[in-house]
């Protein structure tokens, strides 16, 4: 009598100990950012990213700060394919040279600018980011003839399925799952993706030493914008990635 009485005790306890541990406040994620060693894309991605490329170059390669990690900021609707895989190449480069690179978004990362942080050593996002991989565009300036038409489309078919297979992998996701999402253009919240791949895409409580961490337009235009709702997000995405990833 006394052993049983002694066993449900310690089944209590655990019980008891368990349910607490459940009950302990989760620990804000806050990502520190050094101003010094940040990397700004804002706006559609096209030439001038170039420019930051260089800068995530010498950061990386310059001084007794090289090795520490260097911040890209992302709010982007993406743009142009060629400009963007040159900056990805840049994050290689630093990554194989021991420089993390940690990316991080508080209003969209879509098409490029989704691209661009997969290649990232972490990813931090707002439970309000918003997201989006899709199929590849092409946009042609000459009249196509049924052959060519077909060779596009088998290599763009290659290549959706070479994506498809890279997010699936690097996001530890069943690829099923990424390839209907892939090709409904899922537009995600952060909070969405986060709970599909919560190690990957990690939500930050706050973002601390970064002016203008809203901004998503370049230059001037930055002066007089105002938070998009989705239906603008969706516009600025259409006609930023005509003809490109």
């Amino acid at each position: 009598m006394f052993i049983s009485v002694m066993k449900f005790l310690s089944a209590l306890i655990l019980v008891v100990s368990t349910s607490a541990q459940g009950l302990v406040e989760k620990k804000p994620v806050i990502v520190d950012v050094n101003p010094a060693r940040l990397v700004r894309i804002v706006g559609v991605i096209d030439a001038q990213i170039l420019t930051a490329a260089t800068r995530i170059r010498t950061l990386s390669s310059a001084g007794k700060d090289a090795r520490k990690p260097i911040y890209v900021m992302l709010n982007s609707p993406g743009g142009e394919v060629f400009p963007g895989s040159i900056f990805i190449s840049s994050i290689k480069q630093a990554r194989l040279a021991g420089t993390p690179v940690i990316c991080f978004s508080a209003v969209y990362a879509a098409s490029m600018a989704f691209n661009i942080m997969m290649h990232c050593s972490e990813r931090y996002i707002l439970e309000s980011t918003r997201l989006l991989f899709h199929p590849v565009r092409i946009q042609t300036y000459e009249p196509l003839t049924a052959p060519m038409m077909r060779k596009y489309a088998a290599g763009m078919d290659r290549l959706d399925g070479k994506l498809i297979k890279f997010i699936s992998d690097e996001m530890r996701v069943d690829i099923s799952v990424i390839s209907e999402n892939y090709y409904e253009e899922t537009f995600w919240k952060g909070e969405e993706l986060s709970e599909l791949s919560p190690t990957f895409f990690k939500i930050a409580d706050d973002i601390r030493g970064v002016n203008n961490l809203f901004q998503y337009r370049k230059g001037n235009e930055a002066d007089t914008q105002e938070t998009p709702s989705l239906l603008e997000l969706k516009k600025i995405i259409g006609t930023t990635q005509k003809g490109n990833k």
